[in-house]
This record gives C-alpha cells, sequence and structure tokens, in this order.
C-alpha cells in the first residue's frame, strides 16, 4: 500500500503509481491522493501539450544539405547519399525575383550509382513546362570545358548558387571507376547531387564527391548512368529533348539554369 513517485522529469513534476491501491480496494483511503493524481495528470498533459506546441514551431536543424536539378516537371536528380537516412526533405528555388521552398519526398534511388531522384510534393508549385537543356547520353573527351552548379557549404558560404569551371581530367573516376569522370573543378560539402555541363549548356553528369587534400579534383556520374535510372522509375519522365544554351556566354547560360538547380535541405 506504499505510494511510489515516478519522475517523468517535465517541469519537476511528479507523478503517483497508485495503480496497485486502486486494485486492492484502497480507494477510500487513499481519495485525497487519488484526487491529488487526476489534477497532476491533466497539469502534466496540458505541459506537454504546450512543450510540443514549443517544439513544433521551433525551426528544425538541418541533418544536412546538397544540390539538385530539375529533369522534369516536378522531379529533381541528386546523389543518393545528400538524402539518405533523410526525415524530412524541402528543396529551395531560387529565381530572379525570389526564394521559394517546397516540401519533397523521395521517389527512388540507385545506391550502387549514388542517384535519387525527389519529387515536389506540394500544392503551391507550380509544375515546370520545359527545361533549356537536354541530357547528353555519350562520354565526353578528356580535356572539354565543363561548369558545375550548386551551393557549397551553405551554412557558411551561404545559400546562393556558386558556379565553378574546369576541364574533364580523366574519363575514370576514383580507382579507375567508368561510372565516373575526374573533373578539375572543385566539389565541396553540398555541391554533391548537382549538374555538371559542357561548354554548350548539354547535361553530362552529376557531381559527387571531392577530394579533401586536393583543391581540383572531383567526380562527377556519368549521365548515360542517370538515363539508365530515369527509365526504370516508378514514374513516367519525359526528358528534355532540346537545348535552348548553345551559343550563349557563360554568364548567359548560368541566368537560365539557376532556376532550375536546387538547393537541397534535409532534416
Amino acid at each position: 500500500g506504499e505510494i511510489q513517485l515516478i519522475d517523468y522529469g517535465v517541469s519537476g513534476i511528479c507523478i503517483f503509481q497508485l495503480s496497485s491501491l486502486i486494485s486492492r480496494g484502497l480507494y477510500n483511503n487513499y481519495k485525497e491522493e487519488i484526487e491529488l493524481f487526476h489534477k497532476m495528470t491533466n497539469k502534466v498533459k496540458e505541459i506537454l501539450r504546450q512543450e510540443k506546441k514549443k517544439e513544433e514551431k521551433q525551426p528544425k536543424e538541418l541533418k544536412g544539405n546538397g544540390s539538385g536539378f530539375f529533369i522534369g516537371k516536378n522531379i529533381i536528380a541528386t546523389n543518393n547519399h545528400v538524402v539518405d537516412g533523410a526525415n524530412e526533405i524541402q528543396v529551395q528555388i531560387q529565381t530572379a525575383s525570389d526564394i521559394k521552398t517546397y516540401s519533397t519526398k523521395v521517389l527512388c534511388v540507385d545506391k550502387i550509382n549514388d542517384l535519387a531522384l525527389l519529387m515536389i510534393d506540394d500544392k503551391e508549385f507550380q509544375h515546370i513546362s520545359t527545361l533549356p537543356y537536354n541530357i547528353y547520353q555519350r562520354t565526353i573527351d578528356v580535356g572539354s570545358s565543363i561548369f558545375t552548379m550548386g551551393y557549397p557549404m551553405a551554412q557558411t558560404m551561404g545559400a546562393e548558387i556558386k558556379v565553378t569551371d574546369g576541364i574533364v581530367s580523366s574519363k575514370t573516376g576514383y580507382q579507375g571507376d567508368v561510372t565516373t569522370y575526374q573533373i578539375s573543378a572543385p566539389i565541396q560539402p553540398g555541391s554533391s547531387g548537382g549538374p555538371l555541363f559542357d561548354s554548350n549548356g548539354y547535361l553530362i553528369g552529376i557531381t559527387s564527391a571531392g577530394v579533401q587534400a586536393l583543391d581540383n579534383v572531383g567526380y562527377a556520374i556519368k549521365t548515360p548512368y542517370l538515363s539508365t535510372f530515369i527509365a526504370v522509375a516508378p514514374e513516367s519522365i519525359t526528358l528534355p529533348s532540346s537545348n535552348q544554351l548553345v551559343g550563349l556566354t557563360l554568364p548567359e547560360k548560368i541566368k537560365r539554369l539557376s532556376p532550375y538547380v536546387v538547393f537541397i535541405k534535409v532534416k
């Protein structure tokens, strides 16, 4: 018949453990304690409700971030490692006049080739009708000029799109990996999942990794592997069919491309 106290750590309030007392028919002997128990239980419930509301209002800290780009009306390509283990994913889209954030879900992943497709799952999003670039289906030559776009180290460098240029250094990547290029454009944390374009604005790869000790070494997954992955996606995806960037200067290409390269927030 002893009253036990259990501390639940909510503002120092303790709840009486009285089930054993009630089962023994001792209600009358402990009537005041039981009534106090009910009052305190209701108070604890209210405190928990208020704490939950405060928690919901607090912005969730990011687990990580990365980059991605549109390949369809509401489909975004990125790296699997960018979104792996995410509880919540948002994409931030930057235009010349505005920045908007949308809820997103994982459509499918290719863990072997480190690819993922995301679908914007937000009623506020207006589907993209056409893309200004298309996917180059062959391997390009060593020495070809390239440029990357993405959001590296956004928490320190700012959430503004960054561009780096360079060349294709090798047709194979780390330890001779035939699925990737080695490029001279550095790939920093947050750049992963961004697009790799050639000098004419053709999409030729997805940036995936860098080497911390080397400034001018990065790796990018070749687009033929992306195309194969898209072909087996659970949603039908119509790939871009034309390239509107040929003949434009690099600054003009960047302006046209920027709204289609997204900042991925992982929570």
